[in-house]
């Protein structure tokens, strides 16, 4: 009786409307936007599973796909260019990291991403420096310097030594750049010692 009567008194005491009002709004409505907030929270700061199932809210909050090339090459992709032996495959690479590193048309298209291109090549390394970059820049009638495409040995997957390696010496020449393109040719000598038709 005596804790009821305290608490009445002080009611009345402190009391912040007339006599008789309802003090607050339902319990929904004032803690409503609170609650989901909360709950929001809540379920961010839960680790998310590598396979997260993301309903439709989630996936349109998500970037929009970009690309590197206009309907060819997405931007943080791997791409796999497959063709017989004789088909030309490296002289589209060269075409496109050429193109992608001054932003000259491919395909049809000026690449959306210009920026570093990194060849890396495990053969015909030599015509690749020389004469068929050479013979991409008069069939393009293109005069001007290309800084940023750059030609190396290409690393050897199986051996972590020899990808830091390589990634390392991508770090250097880009330095603050981010690499927009960087080519392994071919996918048999760079996959040496492991199974190049197991995923």
């Amino acid at each position: 009786r005596d804790e009821l009567g305290a608490i009445i008194e002080n009611a009345g005491r402190y009391a912040q409307n007339e006599p008789g009002a309802w003090a607050v709004a339902p319990t929904a409505e004032v803690f409503g936007k609170a609650l989901e907030s909360l709950l929001a929270e809540t379920k961010r700061s839960e680790p998310r599973s590598r396979f997260h199932m993301e309903d439709e809210n989630e996936q349109e909050q998500g970037k929009e796909p970009t690309w590197i090339i206009p309907e060819l090459i997405p931007e943080c992709a791997t791409v796999l260019m497959v063709g017989a032996t004789g088909s030309f495959k490296s002289f589209l690479a060269l075409d496109i990291l050429l193109s992608v590193a001054i932003g000259a048309t491919c395909f049809g298209s000026k690449p959306v991403s210009i920026g570093p291109t990194i060849y890396g090549a495990a053969e015909g390394r030599a015509s690749l420096k020389k004469a068929r970059r050479r013979a991409w820049k008069v069939a393009r009638g293109i005069d001007q310097s290309i800084k940023d495409y750059y030609v190396s040995k290409a690393p050897v997957i199986a051996f972590p030594g020899e990808m830091q390696e390589f990634g390392d010496e991508i770090r250097k020449v880009c330095g603050t750049k981010q690499p927009r393109l960087i080519v392994l040719d071919t996918v048999a000598k760079c996959m040496m010692g492991l199974n190049e038709n197991d995923a």
